[in-house]
């Protein structure tokens, strides 16, 4: 990636990347049948995750860098970042500059943050034990049925001060949240309650889009509707869309949707740190004791 500093541009200076090491099944040949498909659901760009004693994977699929390795040992607060905005999320330079500022940002609220990259390679998140800090789904998915497929994995929701689940750059979906809890400190016990009961399955915190940037976010869903009938018309489908979206909805808004998605990133990265913090807090309090990481 040109102009992007070794830690962002190999995914490993701040964090893991998970990548192939010669045989990626280990010896073993890969099934002869196709597996058994299963509903899959696409997490909003803006994704933070807290680690919560999810199984280890094999060392010899990870690169962990020796801060986050140290940090995790210790017990420390460990937020991981996801890399979807390097790779195709936002435009060069905005990407590499803005996951910059997302680090920062994990460090100004006490944690360490870990970037991280699947590289040749698939992840599972369904039935992993991690808590997730995100903007909710964006309106052009069908959030009901989002919902749905989460609830029916076992996947926990709760909405950040709010009883109705966010939907990215707007607050309301009109979908009521499953859960409700009124800060960080409450979301991190959540966790730590997953943990002492042994559940192995994720949890999911949406966070609302914050009150100065409503009126943006008004505007982009208006460009959303617009950007989706284009699409439609166009008959953009599957893979394609939401790239085609992305880019004509900055078009539309003149790249205040930009603008926005990078303050709302930003307000992810703070809250997923408090939970992480608080929750390394809790830990060293001997409420409860993490399993892995």
């Amino acid at each position: 990636m040109p102009g992007a500093p070794p830690s962002l541009s190999h995914a490993r200076s701040s964090g893991l990347a998970a990548r192939r090491k010669g045989d990626p099944l280990g010896g073993f040949a890969p099934h002869p049948h196709p597996p058994t498909p299963r509903p899959r659901v696409r997490p909003a760009p803006a994704t933070f995750r807290v680690a919560s004693g999810a199984a280890p994977l094999p060392a010899c699929l990870l690169d962990v860098h020796p801060e986050v390795a140290a940090a995790l040992a210790a017990g420390e607060a460990v937020v991981a970042l996801e890399s979807t905005i390097i790779s195709h999320g936002m435009p060069h330079p905005a990407n590499v500059e803005t996951a910059a500022r997302v680090e920062a940002a994990v460090r100004a609220a006490g944690a360490v943050p870990a970037t991280i990259a699947v590289l040749g390679g698939t992840a599972t998140l369904a039935r992993s034990r991690i808590a997730v800090v995100c903007a909710g789904p964006k309106t052009l998915l069908d959030i009901p049925r989002t919902l749905e497929v989460l609830e029916t994995a076992g996947v926990g929701v709760a909405a950040l001060g709010t009883d109705e689940f966010p939907a990215f750059f707007t607050p309301r979906s009109g979908c009521a949240a499953p859960l409700r809890v009124e800060d960080a400190a409450g979301f991190a016990r959540m966790v730590l309650a997953q943990e002492r009961l042994g559940l192995t399955s994720g949890l999911i915190l949406g966070v609302p889009i914050p009150e100065h940037l409503a009126a943006e976010g008004q505007e982009i869903e208006a460009a959303t509707a617009t950007a989706l009938a284009e699409a439609e018309a166009q008959g953009i489908q599957g893979a394609e869309i939401t790239p085609f979206m992305l880019d004509r909805i900055q078009v539309l808004t003149q790249g205040r949707s930009l603008a926005a998605n990078i303050q709302l990133i930003l307000n992810n990265a703070r809250v997923g740190a408090e939970v992480a913090v608080e929750l390394s807090r809790l830990r060293r309090g001997g409420q409860g004791q993490a399993t892995e990481g």
